[in-house]
């Protein structure tokens, strides 16, 4: 009989604290369906009894908190995969975005390129040797038109002057054509009073 009491007393002792212990967990486990992994270890370890130097915990609470661990498992690994999915996706975006800003880079090069080029001759040159290279067309055109002009104004005054001396020549032959027609007729009558006064001999 004290066998069997001292039985019972034990069973009471450690039993009761442990359904006690698995009923309030049950009603008050707060991480049960929320809360991070560590949480949910905490309250295990705090939950659960004593004995000797182990902790002792519950089957229920032991496949609970397993099953929140393969769920979270579960949910890192399905979010991980959708991660990398979407860095994978993010990643051929970036990679066609560059290639977009090389080509739209090339095509700004090739603008500023045409936009300071012109075609001369159907030779393609930059501005600045175009603006030289007419600047000295520009130059010899004034250089050879002033030459021309000083040619022409040194033509037309020696032109002038070769007028006046022709005029003068021919005043001076027109004078000299009166003298020796006014001579060729002093000559005539003195030919013709010679003529005559033979005749009258």
């Amino acid at each position: 009989m004290k066998r069997e009491f001292l039985y019972f007393l034990f069973a009471l002792v450690f039993i009761a604290p442990l359904t006690m212990n698995g009923q309030r967990t049950k009603l008050a486990n707060p991480f049960e369906n929320k809360g991070t992994i560590e949480n949910r270890f905490d309250y295990l370890y705090k939950t659960s009894t004593n004995y000797q130097e182990y902790k002792v915990i519950t089957r229920t609470g032991f496949v609970a908190l397993q099953e929140n661990v393969k769920d979270t498992i579960s949910f890192l690994k399905n979010d991980l995969t959708a991660n990398r999915k979407a860095i994978s996706k993010q990643n051929v975006e970036i990679a066609q975005l560059k290639k977009e800003l090389l080509n739209k880079n090339n095509e700004l090069n090739l603008a500023k390129t045409g936009q300071d080029s012109i075609g001369f001759l159907g030779v393609q040159m930059s501005k600045r040797n175009y603006t030289l290279i007419i600047l000295l067309i520009i130059t010899g055109l004034l250089v050879t038109s002033g030459f021309f002009i000083f040619k022409f104004k040194n033509s037309l005054v020696l032109t002038k002057e070769a007028q006046q001396m022709l005029d003068e020549t021919q005043r001076e032959f027109e004078i000299h054509q009166k003298k020796s027609l006014e001579r060729q007729q002093v000559l005539s009558r003195k030919l013709q009073d010679e003529i005559n006064k033979n005749k009258k001999d």
